[in-house]
């Protein structure tokens, strides 16, 4: 018997885990990387497994509602995707070399954290004392393979 989650089912889903509290805790973090990308980026679990590689201090909190997740959304395409994208997101610098970001709760217990997403920044970016890093668009995609 084959099985599929409609595309309205994927933004539900979306909408449940992003802003209305069906993960535990109130917030998320978004927190910068430096360091190579993971081999398997998808496999990554805690923040242990990063917390060598996080910008100290280059943390953006997103609120777990429509103002921190602002753009719900889902296509009956050929695409047949839902997504959820975070507001846009500013760090100050100086920041050198950073390679990606990750989303990830707020367990006081920072190598407790679980990680939900990953981005990779195809590169680093780079910004001086003074100057603001803007990550925006950061999207959370669920789609049928």
């Amino acid at each position: 018997m084959a099985s599929k989650v409609t595309n309205r089912g994927k933004e539900e889903i979306l909408k449940l885990a992003f802003q209305a509290g069906a993960v535990e805790g109130t917030n998320f973090n978004v927190e910068l990387l430096t360091g190579s990308v993971p081999a398997n980026p998808e496999d990554l679990d805690n923040y242990s497994e990063i917390s060598s590689d996080v910008v100290a201090g280059k943390t953006a909190a997103v609120t777990r509602d429509g103002s921190g997740f602002n753009v719900l959304s889902h296509t009956d395409s050929s695409t047949d995707k839902a997504w959820i994208q975070i507001k846009d997101l500013d760090f100050a610098g100086a920041i050198t070399n950073a390679t990606g970001a990750v989303l990830t709760d707020q367990n006081s217990t920072a190598n407790s954290r679980k990680i939900f997403a990953y981005w990779d920044f195809g590169g680093t970016k780079s910004v001086s004392a003074g100057q603001t890093l803007t990550l925006q668009d950061l999207e959370i995609n669920l789609t049928d393979s």
